[in-house]
């Protein structure tokens, strides 16, 4: 599957608008060259390999059990990411995923929008809640924040 997103930054959690959902996530990389991510999203839990690049991505998703979720979360490289994600549905029929980072990552706020194509993500206009973009700076790769943590 390819994945066409942006993500920025949000300075106010206060100017974030009504969100439809709220999920926890819990997250580790047991590899970073080749990108492999495991993660507990609310009750399901996944093994994600990525690959290189910054607003187009191919990805492998599978679903795996929680047992194999916790036997492999003890091989994670760098800190194990916590964070709360928001739904916000934006015009076009988007969605906005606004990350809520916990721990040694707070008071880190970040929103991907992900897109059906790369005309479509360079044509999105952000909404003024929206902060700076960081799509292709490699340090707010969650990658990056598990194992160098908050950029300066």
């Amino acid at each position: 599957m390819v994945e066409t997103e942006r993500k920025f930054l949000i300075g106010d959690i206060k100017k974030i608008p009504r969100f439809i959902r709220k999920s926890e996530i819990l997250q580790a990389y047991i590899s970073t060259l080749p990108e492999i991510r495991i993660r507990k999203l609310d009750d399901k839990y996944y093994r994600t390999e990525k690959s290189e690049g910054d607003i187009v991505r191919n990805e492998k998703e599978e679903e795996i059990s929680k047992e194999e979720f916790y036997r492999l979360l003890p091989k994670a490289v760098g800190s194990v990411i916590r964070k709360k994600r928001l739904y916000i549905e934006l015009p076009q029929k988007l969605i906005a995923e606004v990350d809520i980072y916990e721990g040694s990552l707070s008071p880190l706020l970040t929103v991907e929008v992900e897109f059906s194509s790369i005309e479509e993500a360079m044509l999105f206009v952000p909404p003024t809640w929206f902060g700076k973009e960081v799509t292709e700076n490699k340090e707010y790769k969650n990658r990056s924040l598990a194992q160098n943590g908050l950029p300066n």
